[in-house]
C-alpha cells in the first residue's frame, strides 16, 4: 500500500557520476511485457500504484530537487548506459552535472518524434507543453522530455499500456489513467498535449506523477523507478518490477542518447 507523498520526509541525496556496472546487478530482471490498446507490445513498465493526487494542476516539487528553468548543460553524447545500483550509480545532475543542455536535447529528439508519428505542429506543441508544465511543477524540462521519449517517443497518438492489475497508462507519458489522443486525427490539440504532459508530470486524480516521486524520494533517479513500477529498491534501481533498464534508459536520454 502506498501513502501520500505529503506524509513522507523528503530525502536529499546528491547523485554522482555514473559508476561501472556491477555485472551481478544485470538488467535481466524484468516483469512481463504489457500491451498497448493498439495491439503493440511494450517491454514492461505500466504503472499500477494508486496514490490519489487531490490537485494535480498545482502539484510541484517542494524539496531541493526543484529547479530554476535553465538552458544550461553539456553537449551530450550518444551512449546508452547499462548501469544498475543506487542513485549514485547514475550520471550527476545539478551543479557540475553532465545532463545535456535542453535546447540541443529537444532538437536532437525531433527526428525520432517524426519517425514515430508526430507532426511538426505537434512537436512544437510538445515543446510548448514542456515549458508550461516545467514552470508549474518545478520538474526539470529535460526530465519531462526524457520520460516522453522513453514512454511514447513523442507520438501524441500512442496507444495505452495496461498494468498487470488492469490500470490503463495512456498518452505521451503513459500516465496513470490520464488523457490521450489515441485514435484522433492529427494534429492533437494543444490542450490535450498540455494535459498529457501534466498527467505524467504532476499526476492525475487516480495516481502519482513525477512530482510526487521526486518529493517522496528526494532524487530524480529513484523517482524514475517509482514512476515506472511503483516499487523502489534503493540499493538497485534495476529492481522493482516493470522495465529493469528504465532508469538507465532515461539517464541515457538525459545525457544525449536517442533511439
Amino acid at each position: 500500500m502506498f501513502v501520500t507523498y505529503m506524509s513522507i520526509l523528503c530525502l536529499a541525496l546528491s547523485p554522482a557520476i555514473a559508476a561501472p556496472l556491477d555485472q551481478s546487478s544485470s538488467l535481466a530482471q524484468q516483469s512481463p511485457a504489457s500491451w498497448r490498446n493498439d495491439g503493440s507490445l511494450v517491454g514492461g513498465g505500466a504503472k499500477s500504484f494508486a496514490v490519489l493526487v487531490s490537485d494535480p494542476a498545482n502539484a510541484k516539487v517542494t524539496n531541493n530537487q526543484a529547479v530554476t528553468i535553465t538552458d544550461s548543460g553539456t553537449a551530450g553524447s550518444d551512449n546508452h548506459l547499462t548501469n544498475c545500483g543506487p542513485a549514485s550509480a547514475y550520471p550527476r545532475y545539478g551543479t557540475g552535472g553532465v545532463w545535456m543542455n535542453y535546447p540541443d536535447m529537444f532538437n536532437k529528439n525531433k527526428q525520432s518524434m517524426r519517425n514515430n508519428g508526430a507532426t511538426d505542429e505537434e512537436i512544437g506543441r510538445i515543446y510548448n507543453s514542456i515549458n508550461t508544465i516545467a514552470a508549474a511543477s518545478l520538474v526539470d524540462r529535460r526530465v519531462i522530455l526524457a520520460v516522453i521519449m522513453q514512454e511514447s517517443h513523442g507520438n501524441p497518438r500512442v496507444g495505452s499500456t495496461t498494468s498487470h492489475d488492469g490500470v490503463g497508462n495512456p498518452g505521451l507519458m503513459q500516465s496513470h489513467q490520464g488523457v490521450t489522443c489515441f485514435g484522433q486525427a492529427a494534429p492533437c490539440p494543444q490542450s490535450i498535449i498540455d494535459q498529457m504532459v501534466r498527467d505524467g508530470t504532476q499526476g492525475t486524480s487516480s495516481g502519482d506523477g513525477l512530482v510526487q516521486g521526486i518529493n517522496i524520494f528526494g532524487n530524480v533517479y529513484e523517482a524514475l523507478r517509482y514512476y515506472n513500477s511503483g516499487n523502489v529498491d534503493k540499493s538497485n534501481l534495476c529492481l522493482g518490477g516493470a522495465t529493469a533498464s528504465y532508469v538507465a534508459d532515461v539517464a541515457s536520454r538525459l545525457t544525449g542518447w536517442v533511439n
